[in-house]
Parts: C-alpha cells; sequence; structure tokens
C-alpha cells in the first residue's frame, strides 16, 4: 500500500460515501489526445472537477509497446505470433495513444501462454461488443493491437515503482497513465518509468476511456471509492492490498465487484513469491506427507532506532503513515502471512492472538503473534517490528518451517527453499534457490495472473471473496487480542458479515 495526501483522486467527498461523478458542463475545456484534432469528438463520459475545470493533466501516453516481430504478428523468434498480424482500423475508431519505447536495460520480460484469439474476456469499456482478435489500430509508425491491455496506475507512492516495473515486464500490457492526489508526484513517477501521460484525478483517468484496467495502490481508505467508481463504468481494477480498512468499505466492494461490469483482483503479492509457488507444488504433491504445523516469523527493529537508523526507523523511514495507523502490523504485513498460511493450509478453525504496541512512534500494535488452529494442524505467525539484534532489515522472506510426516520444509530469509525427507532408505534433502529479483517478480507474477485472467474469462485466484476470508483472519485477531481468547469459525466468518459464494478450501 502507497500513501498519498487523503483523498482528492476522486474529488471533493459527499455525505456518506465519496464523490459521486461531477459531468463536463456545455463548454468546459477538453484536452486534446495525440492523433486528434480539437474539433474532435469528446471522450464520452469525461467527468470534471467541481467547478467544469478539468483536472490538469500531462501529456499522453504510455509505458512498454509489444515487441515489434510482435506487433508485426510474429514472436521475437520469428515464428508466427498466435494472435496473428496487424488488421485493419475499424471505421470510424479513434486512434489510441502510441505506445513509447522502455529506456534500455528494463527488466526481462515475463512468458504468458498464448491466448486464443478474441479475448472473451476482455472487453474495452464504451465500445459496445468490442470483440479482441487481429483488429489493430495505426498510430503514425507504430502500432498499439487490440491485445494491447491500457492501464492506469492510481497511486505513486513507495510500491508504485514495483507495480510499475511489473507492468514494464508484460509483453501484452502497456501504462498510458499515472495519476496521484499529489500531481508531482505521479509526473515524477510517469517519468521515471517512461510513461508520458500522469494527472490527479482516478475519476477523470476512469471516465476518459484511455484505460482498460486500473491498478489502485493508494491509501486503504480510498479504495473503495475508486473501486465502486470504475468497476461500474466497466473498468477492471487490480488493488492493492489491504482492499479495506472496515467492514462496511468491504461489504461496499464485494458489491460492486458482484454487480460489474467491472472485474476486481485484489493483489496480494506474498503468496507469488518463487518459494511459496514451489512449496504448494510440492505440497500437492505430498512429498511431505500430512502436515501438522507451520512457523512463519519476521522479526527486526524498523519501529525502532538503531545504530543503522539512529535518526528515523527503517520502517517509518519507508512509509511514514505508518505512524498514524490505528490498526497497524496485522492489517499492513501479518496479512501477508495469513494469506499465505491459508494459500497453504486452508482456511482455519480457530484464531487467537496477542499484540503490543513497544515503540513510542506508533500508534497502533507493532509487535503480534498469530495462533491458527486446524483439526490436525497448528499454525503459528509472528512477526515484530520493534526487536533489536537481528539482522539489519529489509528481509526478502519470513523464515518458514512447514512439517509433515514424512519430512520438512524450510524457507529462510533470503527465499532459499530447502526441502528434507525422511524414509526407510535414509535423508533426502533438496535446495531451491530463490529466482533473481524475486521481490519484484512477486508484483510481476500478480500482475501477469491479473492480465492473464481477464484475457481469458477465468476466475482470480486472489478475487474479493477469497481476500475477504484474509481478512477475516485479520479482524478476528484484532478481536481475539482484544478479548483474550480464542475465536471459532463462526465468530471468525462474523468479523465481515458478507455472504460468500465460493467454496472455501479445506485444510490440507
Amino acid at each position: 500500500m502507497c500513501r498519498g495526501r487523503p483523498g482528492g483522486l476522486l474529488g471533493p467527498p459527499r455525505a456518506g460515501r465519496g464523490a459521486r461523478p461531477v459531468r463536463r458542463g456545455a463548454g468546459a475545456p477538453r484536452r486534446t489526445l495525440r492523433g486528434e484534432s480539437p474539433r474532435s469528438p469528446p471522450h464520452r463520459h469525461a467527468p470534471v472537477a467541481a467547478g467544469g475545470a478539468r483536472p490538469p493533466r500531462g501529456g499522453n501516453g504510455t509505458g512498454d509497446p509489444a515487441p515489434r516481430d510482435q506487433r508485426r504478428g510474429r514472436r521475437g523468434d520469428g515464428r508466427p505470433h498466435p494472435r496473428g498480424g496487424r488488421g485493419p482500423q475499424r471505421a470510424g475508431q479513434r486512434p489510441r495513444p502510441a505506445p513509447q519505447p522502455t529506456a534500455p536495460g528494463g527488466a526481462a520480460r515475463l512468458r504468458r501462454p498464448a491466448q486464443p484469439r478474441g479475448r472473451p474476456g476482455l472487453r474495452r469499456p464504451g465500445v459496445a461488443g468490442s470483440h479482441h482478435g487481429r483488429r489493430a489500430v495505426g498510430l503514425g509508425d507504430q502500432v498499439m493491437t487490440a491485445d494491447t491491455l491500457r492501464i492506469g496506475v492510481v497511486g505513486a507512492g513507495n510500491a508504485s515503482r514495483f507495480h510499475l516495473a511489473g507492468w514494464r515486464r508484460l509483453p501484452t500490457a502497456t501504462v498510458v497513465d499515472v495519476v496521484d492526489a499529489v500531481p508531482e508526484r505521479a509526473a515524477q513517477r510517469a517519468q521515471e518509468f517512461g510513461v508520458t501521460h500522469s494527472g490527479a484525478s482516478a475519476e477523470a483517468l476512469v471516465g476518459s476511456g484511455a484505460v482498460d484496467a486500473i491498478d489502485v495502490i493508494t491509501p486503504a481508505g480510498t479504495h473503495a471509492d475508486i473501486v465502486e467508481y470504475a468497476l461500474a463504468r466497466g473498468v477492471h481494477v487490480l488493488c492493492q492490498k489491504p482492499v479495506a480498512e472496515t467492514p462496511d468499505d468491504i461489504a461496499r466492494i464485494h458489491a460492486a465487484a458482484t454487480e460489474g461490469p467491472g472485474r476486481l483482483m485484489v493483489h496480494e503479492n506474498w503468496r507469488f513469491r518463487g518459494w511459496f509457488r514451489e512449496l504448494r507444488r510440492r505440497l500437492d504433491a505430498d512429498e511431505l506427507g500430512p502436515v501438522f504445523h507451520l512457523r512463519s516469523s519476521a522479526r527486526f527493529a524498523g519501529t525502532v532506532t538503531t545504530p543503522s537508523h539512529p535518526q528515523v526507523p527503517f520502517s517509518l523511514a519507508r512509509q511514514a503513515f505508518f505512524a498514524d495507523m490505528d490498526r497497524f502490523l496485522l492489517l499492513e504485513s501479518v496479512i501477508h502471512q495469513l494469506d499465505v498460511t491459508r494459500y497453504l493450509l486452508g482456511e482455519p478453525d480457530s484464531v487467537y492472538a496477542r499484540t503490543h504496541s513497544v515503540s513510542e512512534r506508533v500508534r497502533g500494535e507493532d509487535v503480534a503473534t498469530v495462533m491458527l488452529g486446524y483439526p490436525d494442524a497448528t499454525a503459528v505467525i509472528d512477526r515484530s517490528y520493534a526487536s533489536k539484534g537481528y539482522p539489519d532489515p529489509p528481509l526478502l522472506s519470513e523464515t518458514v518451517a512447514l512439517e509433515g510426516t514424512r519430512g520438512s520444509a524450510f524457507v529462510d530469509s533470503t527465499g532459499t527453499l530447502r526441502v528434507v525427507v525422511e524414509d526407510g532408505a535414509g535423508r533426502h534433502e533438496d535446495v531451491t534457490p530463490p529466482e533473481p529479483d524475486a521481490y519484484g517478480a512477486s508484483y510481476a507474477r500478480a500482475i501477469a495472473s491479473f492480465a492473464d485472467a481477464l484475457a481469458s474469462g477465468a476466475p482470480f485466484e486472489t478475487d474479493i471473496e477469497d481476500n475477504i476470508r484474509t481478512l477475516r483472519l485479520v479482524f478476528a485477531a484484532y478481536e481475539s487480542a482484544r478479548r483474550g481468547e480464542p475465536l471459532g469459525r463462526e465468530e471468525i466468518d462474523a468479523t465481515v458479515p458478507v455472504p460468500l459464494t465460493a467454496h472455501d478450501r479445506g485444510a490440507r
């Protein structure tokens, strides 16, 4: 999550539920896009700020284009591309913003499986019955195929650079805009990643028709308004965790995702880390046998000063908004460990938690221990940002131990996975090192999962209902710590009283 100036992205708030869209009045000034004359017809539903003046916007355009061979219907190795080559521009269709070259030395791209022609899961907002296939739009000597997913990034704080780097790895998507409540920050981040258009209004971005999806990386308290507005207008949303801070906002987002027509995925990238994907594969292969214990731990000095950080503690220097969170460590960081535990073991039957507030520099808890109970297993999760004497942060991973009847798996703080199996034939051990740029790769893998599901129409792995199950564990942990007793399954579900349709995945 990244923090900026509260509000602003959707204009002045209204009583109760944020900002309603304000329609552009007659005679209001309008931004002219590249490839469009001042007399061209305006975008449909282009909202403006209060008073009729459009929000300030930068230039036009983009992020990371497909390689030239792909734009001409061929793969990088010269073979025909599965989605074909150039096609004619549809009559009357307005040109889209042109992609700009990525700076040399950009991150390597992730491979994505070839998608069938037509991309049934993805519709262009504002174009009735649009169908993705071989159609292409010509803009000068550059071509953006209709298969290119146009992305707007909403929020330009600390985490946005990892999201933008993740989108850069994806050859089938291009970032066309970055907006932030602080326009200067949006412009700086856009320049850093070669995106030539930036602004200050998520509402204007969504209403412009220039994007198929937005990547929301703003404070959690702003998510409900932005997500509701985008989904109702057919713009898909990838939303940074936590998707919301209160059960009421979670219910609003769930309702918006259910009603659509846009689709919503929650960006919970921890489970997309390479070592957890490999560990899940080992569990599916039953290498460890039935699992009876999981331990996940991360402890360091993040909210207290040390000789390495004598003035401002490490975590507060990186994300100063931590200091003002009434609910801090469980909602901001332990949520990742809870989600990974669900990913590996399924849904628990009970939650018991203890929390402590050690540093005077933060309002909320900065030490937490959570125990999850399963019928035949126990998971113990701990995290501390107030512990001195441990290796200096940042850590690439929590230390994790997973114990089964045949053997155990261990993940160290570098992300190295070690699996040890003992049987009648002896002791067998193998080690899987982390991939290069493992932290950035987890963002890219989550982003690719979002794009693939939009292209195919498949369910998102971390859709709103899956994420609500993780949030229930977070809120149950807070309630358990307050009461000093464990909560059972019905009490866990009651913390976010939203009816879910997806089936629970039982303990593994």
